[in-house]
Formats: C-alpha cells, structure tokens, sequence
C-alpha cells in the first residue's frame, strides 16, 4: 500500500506540473468562466488520472471502479453539494458590487457547471476513492483528511 501511495504521488505532481507551469502561458479562464479562473485550476483532474494509472498498473483497476460506482447515501449533504457553488457564485456577484447587472450567458452557465463536476470528480476520484482508504488504516480517519487537505492544498 505504501508503494501505491507513493506511485501515485509521484504521478500526480508530474501531472500537476504540467497544469502548474502551463497555467501562467493559457492565462485566466475567464474568456469560458467568466470568472478569473486560472488555467492551472484545470489540474483538479489530476488526481484520478493519478489514481487511475496507479490502480491500472497495480492491477487494482476493478476496485477503483467499484469505489467510485458505489451508490451514494442520499441526504441532506447532496442539496449542499450540488447548490453550494451556485450560491457561492451569486454571493461573491452581490458582494462585489455587481449584484444587479451579473448575468451569466447560458453556455458559460453550462460551462462553470461542468467545469466543477469535473473538478469534483477528478478530486473524488483520486483522493477519496484511492487515498482515502490506502491511508485511513494506517493513520486514522481525521490524519488521513487532514493529510490529503494539506498535500492537495500544496
């Protein structure tokens, strides 16, 4: 296990890297966003690809799939998660001085929309299906979140 999470660590910050130094060359993404969004963000798939490369080269390729096909609880914390940047957004535009007059056209609304579940996935994917339960065992359940949140934070 430990030499799976190294692997994918590894992995992860040469694909991270590429989005890193990319990300000043694209520059913001604000041209599909409307948001100022640097180009480096788009490194947020970078865990599952990670995750995926490992799992595949390990033979663990089926478990990963099983981890991210399981069928999720339903409760309240879905409203949070499929409403929390909507209102996020909205905040940030009446915070900012631009409450009336922000409008959002229909394609950067469906971009923003799928730029995020990607982004969620791609975390997902990665951190929680494949890291989670490698590290959890060994350290505990709140090191394990602490760690993940401090290297992906990094």
């Amino acid at each position: 296990m430990g030499r799976q999470l190294l692997c994918f660590a590894v992995v992860l910050l040469g694909l991270s890297l590429v989005f890193y130094l990319a990300g000043p060359l694209i520059g913001s993404l604000s041209g599909f966003t409307r948001a100022n969004v640097p180009a480096s963000a788009l490194m947020a798939v970078c865990p599952a690809c990670a995750a995926v490369l490992v799992a595949h080269r390990s033979g663990e390729f089926a478990g990963l799939i099983g981890m991210v096909t399981r069928r999720p609880r339903l409760d309240w914390s879905w409203l949070v998660a499929v409403l929390g940047m909507p209102a996020v957004i909205a905040l940030a535009a009446a915070l900012g001085g631009q409450g009336g007059g922000f409008t959002v056209p229909r394609w950067s609304a469906l971009a923003l929309a799928v730029a995020y579940v990607a982004a969620a996935a791609g975390e997902e994917i990665g951190w929680t299906a494949f890291v989670l339960p490698r590290l959890e065992p060994v350290i505990g359940e709140l090191p394990a979140g602490l760690t993940i949140g401090a290297i992906w934070g990094l």
